[in-house]
């Protein structure tokens, strides 16, 4: 098991901004780490607690790591504060999908479509 970054404490200072904790969260992200995204995401939300994107990154972090029926405590989060995030709902209802919460999962499709029912058809 790789060691756990301690972004609070060894890459950041006391001065980071939530926004450069998402920035890091999806950099780690993008890179396969993780678990050092997770620890990234979370501490901008303890900056920023309802800041969509810090609860955006902390699904797909999660979502990578433990599967979609993980991520949506955190996705029901990032729709709760950018409520016309319409991939978010997309996404939201793909993981109530894969939960067999197939009730959730339309009622998050039709809020995605409801958002931007012009690019409905590009989320598949």
């Amino acid at each position: 098991m790789p060691a756990v970054m301690r972004v609070h404490r060894s890459e950041m200072s006391s001065t980071t901004t939530a926004k450069e904790y998402i920035k890091k969260a999806t950099d780690l992200r993008e890179e396969g780490r993780v678990e050092e995204a997770i620890l990234a995401a979370k501490r901008a939300i303890s900056l920023e607690e309802e800041n969509p994107n810090a609860w955006w990154q902390l699904a797909l972090a999660t979502w990578d790591r433990d599967g979609s029926a993980s991520a949506i405590p955190h996705l029901k989060k990032t729709v709760e504060f950018s409520a016309g995030f319409a991939y978010g709902w997309h996404r939201l209802g793909v993981a109530n999908k894969g939960a067999a919460l197939i009730d959730n999962a339309i009622e998050s499709w039709e809020q995605a479509v409801e958002a931007d029912c012009d690019r409905a058809d590009t989320w598949a």
